[in-house]
């Protein structure tokens, strides 16, 4: 299911919505608008929906500057509305059996902890999360009018008839009607007038009640920027600012003063629009390299590019801000490098030669360039899928990810590849200037927040032993010693204690030497703490990813990981209850509070560890919560 962008280029703004989430109602909506009355009774659906825009894809809404209101139903709402639809109401049953049904909804339950805008079953944003000027949940789909009101100061028809996110339907009354066909040949259970209790069970297991919506209005960017693409001399359909703008939007945006290295200049469309819409602080500079030659990777390159490089700066009337390099990229880069200029740039992006030699010297040279933090992009991933691998930039971005490891935070994969650098300009240091070299361990359950603590933890400044687990900040060679250690589904200790000693400190003392500022974590911790002590000494600061038990236990029946989620979260619970009743020293970060105040949250972790941390890595810290909130 892709999203669509329903559009009225009369007011300038467009509306945002998947299957299921209310699709219908906005078009009546738009219906209204257009044509001054109500659609007829019986007019016909696609009628109305032939005299609606429809915009695909949706960066093309964004890319002509249309202001755009998503609609937000919960994942799970709009999964079961989907199954309910077809399987009850088209009898779509015997089509599967009801183990591929269990299958299937253990598959969607994953994304119930997952913000909307990456629910991987819909489609519904993909990895691209557009720069939406709000999102309106479903149940409130008839506030529409006044939110519109707001941002364009025009009229618009009321919404009273708007569709309203039902109560939760009357599973155990339907189950009999439901489950009957899959029944009789799965379980073998026999209908005795009610559900029987094992049904009941295993459909409970993978179809929990859904979450409600948590925010009616939830106000993103209202003011943000948009790209005003109009003032360029701009033919071409490509480009980040039409293909991507979302994600830049997310994780590249800055209204600090910054500084930006691009590689491929072409016709100064991308250089002059992040002045105008991504590095907004009038202190911004883009420095673009550009050899003007000929290049098989970029046939459009010939001889006026340079010339309509030089009339869109014009146009953009950025004066001497965006600075253009003229020669190749390798002979720009090795000249800054001896120039002094190294660590001196906020933001790389690479989007020069596709070949794969040029892509990984362009990587190589301009990683020095790159201050601790800053964000580095690949353009182009998947390019050039039919070519050999010597000629696609993936091939060079994978081996470049795999050589610099311990060094790039994945932010955003897709056909943009985006990455921080870790660490911060001048390093960690304490309240006093003194560089920080502490070890950090981060001890919770399953679903504590511990993955998000770990990840602001790594904006301060603290190594987290990369490359980690998938993307939950857990040491890859930590967490082998773990699950050595600890039968991850009994939670059982199977190592000895003095042996799970010797591993660990082993661990911390390869480790150190490069890390001197060290933070992990990992739930099983929780279930070594006196030999994590006795390994790493009692210099050792322990913080505690605090969230209701009950909670957790319900986002790791969620996750699906293991058989038994609520005794292992229990368990593991106990365990640090009972370190930390012996009077230990642990401070302690409540997922609940990190959510809702993330600022004053982060800003205490930080006064609570003596640390000496920047405002814009506050500010940073806090983007990475807002976009990792569920």
């Amino acid at each position: 299911m892709k999203k669509e962008i329903f559009v009225d280029l009369d007011s300038g703004f467009g509306i945002a919505a998947a299957p299921k989430v209310g699709t219908l109602s906005i078009v009546r909506f738009l219906f209204e608008l257009r044509h001054g009355r109500k659609p007829a009774t019986g007019e016909a659906t696609h009628k109305w929906s032939e005299q609606v825009g429809i915009c695909k894809p949706a960066s093309v809404a964004f890319g002509a500057g249309l202001l755009v209101v998503a609609v937000h139903r919960d994942p799970f709402e709009r999964i079961r509305s989907c199954y309910q639809h077809r399987v009850v109401r088209e009898r779509e049953a015997t089509a599967c059996t009801f183990r591929d049904f269990c299958k299937r909804l253990a598959d969607y339950r994953k994304v119930a902890e997952i913000a909307w805008h990456t629910d991987p079953q819909s489609e519904w944003l993909g990895d691209s999360v557009e720069p939406y000027a709000a999102i309106l949940g479903l149940d409130d789909l008839h506030l529409l009018p006044a939110l519109l009101r707001k941002f364009t100061g025009r009229e618009f028809p009321e919404m009273p008839w708007a569709h309203r996110m039902m109560a939760k339907p009357p599973w155990e009354d339907g189950l009999k009607e439901l489950l009957s066909p899959w029944v009789s040949m799965d379980l073998q259970a026999g209908w005795t007038g009610k559900t029987p209790a094992v049904v009941r069970e295993k459909v409970e297991s993978v179809l929990p009640a859904p979450q409600q919506a948590t925010e009616n209005i939830s106000m993103l960017a209202s003011s943000q920027p948009r790209i005003p693409l109009d003032k360029y001399q701009d033919d071409k359909k490509w480009g980040w600012y039409r293909m991507a703008p979302g994600k830049w939007m997310r994780w590249v945006a800055s209204c600090h003063p910054v500084r930006a290295l691009e590689i491929g200049a072409f016709d100064g469309v991308s250089a002059n629009v992040m002045l105008d819409s991504i590095f907004t602080h009038p202190d911004s500079i883009v420095d673009t390299i550009d050899a003007y030659l000929p290049d098989p990777t970029t046939p459009q390159v010939g001889p006026d590019t340079h010339a309509l490089f030089e009339e869109n700066s014009r146009r953009g009337g950025h004066g001497g801000r965006v600075r253009l390099h003229v020669g190749k990229a390798l002979d720009v880069l090795a000249r800054m490098i001896a120039e002094g200029a190294a660590e001196s740039y906020d933001m790389v992006f690479i989007d020069g030669s596709h070949l794969a030699a040029d892509v990984m010297t362009d990587a190589v040279l301009s990683w020095p360039l790159l201050k601790p933090g800053g964000i580095l992009i690949f353009d182009d991933f998947e390019w050039g899928r039919s070519l050999p691998s010597h000629r696609r930039p993936k091939e060079a971005i994978k081996a470049f990810e795999a050589a610099f490891v311990q060094g790039l935070v994945p932010l955003c994969r897709g056909y943009q590849r985006i990455y921080r650098k870790t660490g911060v300009p001048g390093g960690l240091r304490d309240t006093e200037g003194v560089p920080v070299q502490r070890t950090c361990a981060i001890i919770g359950t399953y679903d504590s927040g511990s993955s998000l603590l770990a990840s602001i933890m790594e904006c301060f400044g603290f190594d987290i032993a990369r490359p980690t687990h998938e993307d939950f900040h857990e040491s890859i060679s930590l967490r082998n010693i773990l699950v050595r250690a600890v039968d991850e589904p009994r939670m059982a200790v199977k190592m000895e204690s003095g042996q799970v000693v010797k591993e660990l400190g082993a661990w911390l003392g390869r480790v150190k030497p490069g890390a001197p500022a060290l933070c992990v974590k990992h739930p099983l911790l929780g279930l070594c703490l006196p030999e994590l002590e006795e390994a790493w000494g009692p210099e050792t600061i322990f913080i505690h990813a605090k969230r209701p038990l009950e909670d957790s236990i319900r986002g790791l029946k969620r996750r699906g990981w293991f058989p038994e989620p609520e005794r292992i979260q229990r368990t593991i619970h106990a365990e640090i209850e009972a370190w930390i009743s012996e009077g230990k020293s642990c401070l302690s970060v409540e997922y609940r509070k990190l959510v809702a105040a993330p600022e004053s949250a982060i800003q205490r972790l930080a006064e609570d560890m003596e640390l000496e941390v920047s405002k814009a890595v506050i500010e940073r810290a806090v983007a990475l919560v807002e976009r990792q909130k569920v």
